[in-house]
């Protein structure tokens, strides 16, 4: 993307791309940052957050390499001999697949922390909703919700939307991380008394997000808008029956932020 380079107060015509963390860059200067690196140099960090990767996309990925090039470099880092992949492993596979030998990339000179590599994918959309949910429940070992989604420019509630994914029984979050459903379909069957069923309906009649919902919450409207308050009080799931309440929370700082709003404090 070209667009206009600001230098010393003044408006240039200098023409610039876009480049990690969706920086401006002029392109004589992001030229300058590339480099050819030899593919067997380059080692996947095991902390990266992405998992999942679609064989098929893959081949096609490479088919493309092969007829245009690489027209966006990875992202690496200086690792003793060699180096580590901080965002770009889709590309790199793809690379493999294709025969090459070398790859352009760019070179960052600061080690990238969890937090930012998490970053860096969610903002590139790389990632699926259960790797992002993977990766934040690991980061929330050492932080809080509140904390982490300061650092990750992300709401509180975003967080716990993500982590009620892993409540998911296996079969729908295999359904999820194939794409076979949406974010918003794997939310909608986490208020369903049978989740793997409900699945198996919208997947033959290809329910839509809403139709999903609808037929999850086939319930007691007034039981349901109960429910629907106390979430929006709480930020966190909230299930109402005929004969009990079910408030999810995720880690003790969770817990004694949800207690707190009843006046209840942990021993």
């Amino acid at each position: 993307m070209l667009g206009p380079f600001t230098s010393w107060g003044y408006l240039t015509l200098v023409p610039t791309i876009r480049i990690a963390g969706n920086k401006l860059c002029p392109i004589g200067i992001f030229l300058l940052m590339l480099n050819f690196i030899q593919i067997d140099q380059i080692e996947v960090n095991p902390d990266q957050p992405r998992k999942e990767f679609n064989e098929e996309h893959l081949e096609q990925l490479a088919s493309s390499l092969k007829n245009l090039g690489l027209l966006q470099p990875i992202l690496v880092q200086k690792k003793d001999s060699h180096y580590q992949l901080i965002a770009g492993e889709r590309r790199l596979r793809a690379a493999k697949l294709a025969g090459f030998e070398t790859i352009t990339a760019i070179i960052r000179e600061k080690a990238l922390s969890a937090e930012e590599a998490l970053a860096e994918n969610y903002q590139r959309e790389d990632l699926t909703p259960l790797e992002v949910a993977m990766s934040l429940e690991s980061m929330l070992k050492n932080t809080t919700q509140e904390l982490l989604a300061k650092r990750l420019g992300i709401k509180r509630p975003t967080i716990a939307n993500f982590l009620r994914l892993l409540q998911l029984p296996p079969p729908v979050k295999e359904a999820l991380a194939s794409g076979k459903i949406t974010m918003g379909h794997a939310k909608a069957l986490l208020a369903s008394d049978d989740p793997e069923k409900l699945l198996s309906s919208l997947l033959k009649k290809g329910w839509n997000v809403r139709q999903t919902e609808k037929a999850a919450s086939s319930k007691d409207p007034v039981l349901l808008q109960a429910a629907e308050s106390l979430r929006e009080k709480l930020g966190t799931r909230v299930e109402i029956t005929k004969d009990r309440i079910v408030i999810d929370y995720y880690g003790f700082d969770d817990l004694d932020r949800l207690l707190n709003h009843f006046g209840v404090a942990l021993c």
